[in-house]
């Protein structure tokens, strides 16, 4: 399996995020706007940080994707 957090880091430490914006992109959380930390995956398929998503549903009343709003009981 594919760890995202390795290959953010790997790629960082490279600086091949610097130069492809796009593939920065790629590797954001749509919450604090930076490389994800600790990335987790929501049931409708988008990614955040850990942190971020925890925050994010700790300051709601319901756990729904930032993005897309849709809800789920899974809270991290």
């Amino acid at each position: 399996m594919l760890d995202l957090h390795a290959v953010c880091v790997s790629s960082i430490s490279h600086g091949f995020l610097q130069q492809s914006p796009g593939l920065k992109m790629s590797f954001q959380c749509s919450i604090c706007l930076d490389v994800f930390t600790d990335p987790v995956t929501t049931p409708c398929g988008h990614n955040f940080c850990m942190v971020c998503l925890r925050e994010f549903w700790n300051s709601s009343s319901h756990c729904q994707c930032p993005v897309c709003k849709e809800e789920t009981a899974y809270k991290w």
